[in-house]
């Protein structure tokens, strides 16, 4: 009973931090499915750049996330991968997805690499404005663990831009507050790397 009433009040507590997300928004991520789709991610990318050799030490205490780049042309759907570090035994992730509307348009999320991670973690109404809310908590309350560059989700967008454009997506604290819940319900920092669209 005590790990139920866990449960709700830590999804409670994540979804209360949402300023200006629906209840229909957030409503779906209670009827996530229990096995992650666990996909590799899709070979539909127009270009995929490198995220680069030199990746920042992630500091004690924090997870890393980091978006890849990429290339791809006006009028063109590219998907970004997002990837994790230092993800051991979390039990819940929150935080905005941020990004310049006028230069991208979200389509879809998919190759989803956490169980329960499903398209009702992603809130959507203010897309149209250049934000994503993302939240996944692990149902088992045991904590989930994936070895370092593994895929979490992948971020697919029609991108608007004109050429020689570059176009960032990023991870933040606004709308919905960045919150990282480890081991033993400790609250460990989130660090991340942001990822960018070069138009040709």
């Amino acid at each position: 009973m005590n790990t139920y009433i866990w449960i709700v009040s830590f999804a409670l507590v994540l979804l209360t931090s949402c300023t200006g997300g629906s209840k229909a928004d957030v409503g779906n991520n209670t009827k996530m499915n229990k096995q992650a789709n666990t996909a590799k991610p899709s070979k539909q990318h127009i270009k995929t750049a490198p995220i680069g050799l030199n990746k920042p030490k992630v500091a004690t205490g924090a997870i890393q996330i980091d978006i890849e780049d990429a290339y791809a042309k006006k009028g063109e759907e590219v998907c970004l991968s997002v990837s994790a570090r230092s993800f051991t035994s979390i039990l819940g992730l929150q935080h905005s997805i941020l990004f310049d509307q006028k230069q991208l348009k979200y389509k879809t999320s998919k190759s989803f690499g956490l169980p329960g991670l499903s398209l009702g973690s992603f809130g959507t109404t203010k897309a149209d404005q250049g934000s994503l809310n993302f939240l996944w908590f692990d149902m088992n309350v045991k904590g989930v663990t994936v070895p370092d560059a593994s895929v979490l989700y992948d971020l697919c967008f029609e991108v608007l831009a004109k050429k020689g454009s570059t176009c960032k997506v990023t991870i933040g604290d606004k709308p919905l507050k960045m919150e990282v819940v480890g081991p033993n319900k400790s609250k460990l920092n989130l660090e991340s790397k942001s990822g960018k669209i070069s138009v040709q």
